[in-house]
């Protein structure tokens, strides 16, 4: 991809999930600007896919999403821009209303350059907090999507999005590696 979106971790500035350890989409696609609202997950099993770049390598801890109705399962990995799979929850219970709502996974590493993080809801009765920029605006930075892909599937095959939705979630590193 020669036009990657130039998306970096800014720690401490990541909107939705206070921590010098986060990493979230939010802060890089919109400016930081909170343009946050409850939605139901656009389709049954439907993987987004955004785009990240490391400056340097991390050690990752968790996966986090930002829930207001719960549902259903969810998954959420880490893909190389190739569509591989490097990591996933997998399968897990989504649970809590109103909060971030953070999974547990063996720690991982993840080397410095273009990842993307992909996300994975089983219905559409669940409702993430999420921006509803135009889907233009999501091609443009970069995201993607695949349809019918619960869990995760390994490899992704990308698509250009076409829904106005992009949920709220992220990974938690390690301070240090």
């Amino acid at each position: 991809m020669t036009d990657f979106p130039a998306i970096v971790d800014h720690p401490g500035v990541s909107i939705g999930h206070k921590s010098p350890q986060c990493i979230c989409y939010e802060t890089a696609i919109t400016g930081g600007q909170n343009f946050f609202t409850s939605g139901a997950y656009p389709a049954v099993s439907k993987c987004i896919f955004m785009p990240i770049t490391l400056q340097v390598p991390i050690l990752v801890k968790q996966f986090w999403y930002y829930v207001n109705t719960s549902s259903g399962n969810i998954d959420i990995g880490v893909y190389d821009i190739a569509g591989n799979r490097k990591a996933s929850a997998g399968s897990t219970a989504m649970a809590g209303a109103s909060v971030v709502t953070a999974i547990d996974v063996t720690d991982f590493e993840l080397d410095a350059g273009n990842w993307f993080l992909g996300i994975s809801v089983d219905n559409t009765t669940a409702a993430l907090f999420r921006s509803a920029l135009p889907a233009s605006a999501y091609r443009a930075s970069g995201v993607q999507e695949q349809l019918s892909t619960f869990p995760l599937a390994n490899p992704a095959t990308f698509a250009n999005p076409t829904s106005a939705y992009l949920p709220v979630f992220g990974l938690t590193r390690s301070a240090t590696i």
